[in-house]
């Protein structure tokens, strides 16, 4: 699947996309990068927590340099779902960019 504008058929309807950002985890650039989540709460309250803490960008962009933080919490019982930016770093180029 390639990068396009949203709203589009072209991708599930019940699909969370975050930043929509072109993540690398496997390229490691800090001891402490990580991608984890919690559950916390008891039903029919609890919270799904996914955290990505200092994952780099793909390298065809940015040379792995520029590393993201951020979150996405789902909500049980509420549907409600956020997206925490903590460190975001706007990139200018990219696939989509190069076209």
């Amino acid at each position: 699947m390639t990068a396009g504008n949203i709203p589009t058929t072209s991708y599930d309807r019940a699909l969370v996309m975050g930043v929509f950002h072109d993540l690398d985890p496997s390229e490691p650039t800090s001891p402490t990068q990580r991608i984890k989540y919690d559950i916390i709460g008891t039903a029919p309250h609890r919270q799904f927590i996914l955290s990505f803490y200092k994952v780099p960008l793909f390298s065809a962009a940015c040379s792995n340099s520029i590393e993201n933080t951020h979150q996405i919490v789902l909500y049980e019982s509420t549907g409600i779902i956020e997206v925490l930016l903590i460190v975001y770093s706007p990139v200018l180029v990219g696939i989509v960019a190069e076209k």
